[in-house]
């Protein structure tokens, strides 16, 4: 005669092994979706950097400023030997108005571009 002790809340070894398989799917989605996070974050990050440095550049281009050109990785201003991204400004004259067009760019990309516009009696 066998007592039967508890309330049927065993796990068969193949109900664990079932658990245990689909956590570790769940576990590499979640994997998976952390890791695309990660890469959105460093891009938007890269993005926001162009954007205030394209802007900086802007503002120099219409106080008649010579702006930084080259940064480094981390966006401090840098030589153009250790420089991970770099800044063009081509400029450009019609009528009354001088137009820069600015891009950022890393080394293989363009991040980010604008075009400023002042007109020449406002230059320096």
């Amino acid at each position: 005669m066998k007592k039967h002790i508890g309330f049927g809340t065993e796990l068969t070894l193949l109900e664990l092994i079932i658990a245990v398989g689909l956590f570790a799917v769940f576990a590499a989605l979640d994997l998976r979706i952390f890791a695309e996070a990660h890469r959105l974050e460093a891009q938007s990050k890269k993005l926001d950097h162009a954007v205030i440095v394209a802007e900086s550049v802007a503002e120099c281009f219409k106080a008649g400023e010579a702006p930084d050109l080259y940064y480094d990785i981390d966006w401090l201003p840098t030589d153009n030997v250790s420089a991970d991204y770099i800044v063009t400004v081509d400029i450009a004259s019609e009528d009354k108005i001088e137009s820069a067009r600015i891009s950022v760019k890393d080394k293989s990309t363009e991040l980010f571009s604008l075009t400023a516009s002042v007109p020449k009696e406002a230059l320096p």
